[in-house]
């Protein structure tokens, strides 16, 4: 069978190709081989997602997935409708909690956390600690190292695969759990903010290369504005407190 497939190279350019394949699950296996992750793949006939050709059969079984959908969305409602009458008599279960689909893991936002909202950069603790330990994805953790205007810290290069999970985590909700620190918290604001800001540069046409030269190219001119300030300080003894401030390590 034929079948078109949608993806994304590391510079964020989208691309359409067709491939032809058994069914499509190998067709995904097939483009995962080759080191492509598609977007989409869609039968060119109009067949199943097994790769099934549409006959007299599947009329029937499309018939029994809507009636069992509509069963289920009945039983829902009727749940939540008893839920809201029986509010308050100390009985009634906790209502289900809200999922969000993160690179195919199921993480739960429990009540207690919340999601992080876009914020301004700001200076931070020097003491706020691994990043990769705060962040679902590797690329969250790079970009925090943008997170304090002016800071510059040693980085590893920004690799094929970073790219990759980058264009895929711009979509991806960062969590707050009740046991982030405040620093922490707030560093995840500000990488929610970084990520909105990278996919408006993104959208805009250029690439990923060109937003991590812009951020580079940022801070080194934030870093420089600050290094003007301070050797602009009245007295020595302030300009050597603030020097060293500055070369503070973040471990970030």
């Amino acid at each position: 069978m034929d079948f078109t497939y949608c993806y994304r190279t590391s510079d964020g350019v989208r691309h359409e190709d067709r491939i032809t394949a058994p069914s499509r699950d190998e067709a995904f296996a097939a483009l995962r081989d080759r080191g492509i992750r598609p977007i989409k793949v869609v039968a060119c006939d109009g067949s199943k997602e097994n790769g099934e050709r549409p006959g007299r059969g599947g009329g029937g079984k499309l018939v029994a997935a809507l009636a069992a959908l509509l069963a289920a969305a009945l039983l829902l409602a009727v749940a939540y409708i008893a839920v809201g009458l029986n509010a308050g008599d100390g009985k009634t279960p906790a209502p289900p909690r809200r999922r969000s689909v993160i690179e195919s893991n199921v993480v739960e936002l429990k009540p207690e956390n919340r999601i992080a909202k876009p914020r301004p950069r700001k200076q931070l603790s020097s003491q706020i600690g691994d990043p990769a330990a705060f962040f679902l994805h590797e690329s969250e953790a790079f970009l925090a190292r943008y997170a304090q205007p002016g800071r510059i810290t040693d980085r590893k290069e920004f690799t094929e695969s970073l790219k990759e999970d980058l264009l895929d985590s711009l979509e991806d909700i960062i969590v707050i759990t009740p046991d982030d620190p405040r620093e922490v918290a707030e560093l995840k604001h500000i990488v929610a903010g970084l990520k909105e800001e990278a996919s408006m540069i993104l959208n805009g046409g250029k690439s990923v290369d060109d937003l991590i030269a812009w951020f580079d190219e940022r801070q080194k001119m934030e870093a420089d504005y600050r290094m003007r300030i301070i050797q602009s300080s009245a007295t020595a003894e302030e300009k050597e407190r603030m020097l060293s401030a500055l070369s503070l390590p973040l471990h970030l």
